[in-house]
């Protein structure tokens, strides 16, 4: 039994000593993480000032079409508003393959891929931002109820302040990463439905120019 307990009691403290040394990496990838989650919210609003500039101007463009299709509408890919390259960038290409479906279906297909490329920081970041913050909230938890046990309120202290200060800092993480990726979802399927109007319109103009030719 004695030989049990001092088995128990190694296990114990290796772990113990395990979780201790994880919480400088943690701190220190909480932090690189936090810059991280700055610099992509930045990039989310920059790109939602460009959009929210051009957003009346694609509004005027489709109310176009809507109310009459241009009658050389295949040659308006170079007057395309600005404002969603990835857009642009389909209709280009499907310009380039002469408006042959096969290619069609596979520029939607790497659109619909980019968005949810697109998406990988923003998960990122709510998840391992909550995971970072709980990490950085337990670990200190056993040296704080050690201190109070012992008396030493300053070690409690301490620990508790790392530990809230961690949770914070990773549930703040987990925000940012949660508005940009809800932010970047709604973007990314708005220009997978406007592309996908866009080249159906082209296909069809295209086609009606080659029953009009024979």
């Amino acid at each position: 039994m004695n030989s049990f307990n001092s088995l128990l009691n190694l296990f114990s403290d290796l772990l113990n000593l395990f979780s201790d040394t994880l919480l400088g990496p943690v701190i220190a990838g909480e932090i690189l993480l936090l810059v991280w989650a700055l610099i992509h919210a930045g990039d989310c609003h920059a790109e939602w000032l460009r959009r929210l500039r051009t957003h009346r101007q694609w509004k005027r463009f489709e109310d176009s079409l809507m109310l009459g299709q241009p009658e050389d509408f295949c040659g308006t890919g170079a007057s395309l508003p600005k404002g969603r390259p990835r857009t642009t960038l389909a209709w280009n290409r499907a310009n380039d393959s002469q408006w042959r479906e096969v290619h069609l279906r596979k520029l939607l297909d790497d659109l619909e891929i980019q968005g949810r490329k697109s998406l990988e920081t923003s998960t990122t970041l709510t998840r391992l931002g909550p995971m970072l913050g709980l990490m950085g909230t337990l670990i200190p938890m056993g040296p704080a109820l050690k201190g109070l046990a012992s008396g030493d309120l300053d070690t409690m202290a301490t620990n508790l302040q790392v530990a809230f200060s961690t949770t914070v800092v990773g549930v703040f993480i987990g925000g940012i990463g949660f508005l940009c990726r809800q932010a970047r979802q709604r973007w990314a399927l708005e220009d997978l439905r406007v592309t996908e109007w866009l080249l159906n319109l082209g296909m069809a103009d295209q086609q009606g120019r080659n029953h009009h030719g024979k």
